[in-house]
């Protein structure tokens, strides 16, 4: 399959998921939020309840937020430790 060039004006964003993934690059439109590009990079299926996202090394509170060109997002899953 041929590799899809990247349109002129589109950003370019790089994702990953820990434990155990790798980091990505990945194209989208300007405008596209956080919560569209995880669910492009197959991590939006799971719950972000549950995980811990990062933007730029900075705690995302809002995943409606448009991504901007050059982010670095980072996903991490929760730890639970031993509750006594």
């Amino acid at each position: 399959m041929p590799k899809l060039a990247a349109v002129p004006n589109d950003i370019t964003v790089k994702i990953g998921a820990f434990p155990g993934g790798k980091v990505n690059s990945f194209n989208f439109s300007p405008g596209t939020s956080i919560e569209d590009g995880l669910r492009r990079a197959e991590i939006g299926g799971r719950d972000p309840s549950g995980l811990d996202v990062r933007v730029n090394g900075k705690p995302a509170s809002n995943l409606k937020v448009a991504m901007e060109h050059n982010d670095q997002i980072l996903v991490f899953s929760k730890v639970r430790g031993n509750l006594t």
